[in-house]
């Protein structure tokens, strides 16, 4: 989505009320409204196919509306338009038989929510999107976890880490519970349950529906930002040690989300080596988590910079990449 400011020099301009998403139902008869193919401003008609599809691939909030209104090359950023004349959502894309995404619609096209349009409006006043997070992760409940978990079916989101004094292990949320609603609205899978948390507001409340060892119970959860503690410190290592000419900075929420790591890491990250220096030879990579230098735990920039000074006789270095932990030794 893109907001853009006009400055109307006091001209009225017309617009279109938002209605809320939520209130649509399958079968529901849309408007779509674009300019398909460059042939000029266009106006489809068909009916909402489905709710709620998460399993899309094209955002990091994948909520989408789906429809059979013809929508085409050129429809994207038109108006989706419900009955009584309110948008209910923005067409964003088509599912595409060909190559390369080049074809006409087959019927399958998808709609940003309005109450997710409506979202990043408001945001767009302060100059910057900041959405809250829920610290913790989650994975959709399969039909398997479904039976193991005792529901009757796959629905909800299955929480697995839980990142410490963050806004879910403050709600009281454990490893092991499954959310089932949020705000009295159900939680399909974890696409689900990030896109509700997602368009809310730091600042507010919200209401889960949470099951755990067969019990269901209410729990409350603040919205809040990303937290942004501790503070990056990026820094270049220097010296004569097996790192130098590495970046490296300290991990935050935020910081990992902006930089596209993993939010719920913790330590000292690499940003990158430079060419020719003894990290790139050391073979270290963007993303790599430094876990201890010399059997020394690393948990900031500064205690990484007192873990290499010095010069010993051999270096043991251990890194965690991806899901594994690189230990090897370097002569000093």
């Amino acid at each position: 989505l893109s907001v853009l400011k006009i400055d109307t020099r006091g001209e009225p301009l017309p617009a279109v009320a938002m209605r809320d998403s939520d209130d649509l139902d399958v079968g529901d008869i849309v408007l779509a409204i674009g300019n398909p193919f460059g042939v000029g401003q266009t106006v489809t008609m068909g009916i909402v196919s489905a709710l709620a599809r998460t399993n899309v691939g094209i955002s990091d909030y994948s909520f989408f509306i789906q429809t059979d209104a013809s929508i085409n090359p050129g429809n994207s950023g038109g108006a989706l338009i419900g009955m009584d004349g309110r948008l209910v959502g923005i067409n964003t894309a088509i599912f595409s038989n060909q190559r390369g995404g080049t074809g006409g619609s087959v019927g399958i096209g998808f709609a940003i929510p309005s109450n997710m349009v409506a979202t990043v409006l408001h945001a767009a006043k302060g100059g910057k999107i900041v959405r809250p997070w829920l610290g913790a992760r989650t994975q959709s409940v399969t039909m398997d976890l479904a039976q193991g978990l005792g529901l009757d079916r796959p629905v909800g989101a299955l929480i697995g880490d839980v990142y410490p004094g963050g806004p879910a292990a403050r709600a009281g949320l454990r490893t092991g519970d499954v959310v089932l609603e949020v705000d009295e609205r159900e939680v399909s899978d974890a696409g689900a349950l990030r896109y509700r948390i997602g368009t809310r507001e730091p600042g507010e409340t919200i209401t889960l529906q949470v099951m755990r060892n067969g019990h269901t119970f209410t729990a409350q959860m603040p919205m809040e930002a990303p937290a942004a503690m501790p503070a990056p410190n990026v820094s270049d290592l220097q010296g004569r040690n097996p790192m130098a000419g590495a970046r490296v900075a300290n991990l935050s929420p935020a910081f990992a989300l902006d930089e596209g790591f993993d939010e719920l890491a913790r330590g000292v990250i690499v940003l990158g080596a430079a060419r020719g220096s003894p990290a790139e030879q050391l073979g270290l990579r963007r993303g790599d988590l430094i876990v201890s230098v010399n059997d020394k735990p690393i948990d900031r920039v500064e205690t990484l910079g007192r873990a290499l000074t010095g010069t010993p006789g051999t270096w043991i270095l251990s890194i965690r990449r991806d899901d594994q932990v690189l230990t090897t030794r370097v002569r000093g």
